[in-house]
């Protein structure tokens, strides 16, 4: 998450993840991913872009963001604390929200293609469960995950990042677009042209250049080299992998357009990335 100093961060297999971002100014990557998310803004105050919308948040604001909207935080205050919580499909287990008992769930986040701003209705204890779902791993994690859910699903949800008034057209396009994103990020590591992804998704190159940007506010070509340096970023901190190795299995062609597109985004070397 850019530059911002990670206070703790623990990988609980692929289902949920959490961690907290202590940073004196923080600012994200434009990015996206294939989880849900819900941040807690425990200490700031700043500005978060949610695919065409920008949303101005505060000490105790709570969002949950869908999957493959493209997002990015600005931190304007000196000192910035946040709680993230990813969390796919499946963190309880396979096919568990398509279960009768847990509809309401799943109505719950299919509203999240929309984003979610939590704001006057949170209490202290939501912030209790977020803070222990933190402290937590393994079933105890998801269990406790699900009990939040649960609870932030009978709040009505009238503080929508993104409207439309049409909403099927609204959730139709946000669903092409997450495709698209969901295909790119998992090729990154081959060849992508603009003219071959327009025409897997049946568009003319004109059409998808402008219903991508308007929908991510960048190019397709920026994305790509945005989202390769994200992952090369976690491989340079999580892999032993050469600089080499992981410029090719981020989909750079030469190590040369790797370093010059990493110290151009970063504003740092991969090496030093990788050792400070």
């Amino acid at each position: 998450m850019g530059s911002a100093k990670v206070y703790k961060r623990e990988f609980c297999g692929s289902d949920c993840l959490a961690f907290k971002t202590i940073t004196p100014k923080f600012q994200s990557f434009w990015h996206t991913h294939q989880e849900f998310e819900l941040v807690y803004i425990e200490s700031g105050h700043g500005k978060l872009q949610y695919g065409k919308r920008q949303q101005f948040y505060k000490t105790g604001d709570i969002f949950l963001l869908g999957p493959w909207v493209p997002h990015e935080f600005f931190e304007n205050s000196q000192y910035h604390v946040s709680i993230s919580l990813l969390f796919n499909h499946n963190f309880i287990m396979p096919g568990f929200l398509d279960c009768d008992m847990s509809k309401n769930i799943k109505r719950f986040l299919d509203k999240t293609a929309f984003g979610i701003l939590f704001r006057e209705k949170i209490s202290k204890h939501e912030i209790d469960i977020i803070q222990m779902i933190l402290e937590q791993s393994g079933l105890d994690r998801a269990i406790t995950l699900l009990t939040l859910l649960n609870r932030l699903s009978t709040f009505q949800h009238d503080n929508l990042l993104t409207h439309n008034t049409n909403q099927q057209v609204r959730l139709k396009e946000f669903a092409k677009i997450q495709d698209i994103l969901s295909f790119i990020n998992k090729n990154l590591h081959q060849k992508l042209s603009l003219n071959g992804v327009a025409e897997k998704f049946y568009m003319s190159t004109s059409h998808f250049c402008r219903f991508f940007q308007s929908h991510t506010k960048t190019t397709f070509s920026q994305y790509i080299i945005s989202q390769r340096i994200e992952k090369a970023c976690y491989m340079l901190l999580h892999t032993d992998l050469s600089i080499t190795q992981i410029s090719q299995e981020s989909g750079f062609e030469s190590i040369s357009s790797f370093n010059r597109a990493f110290s151009k985004l970063t504003n740092i070397t991969p090496s030093k990335y990788r050792n400070r």
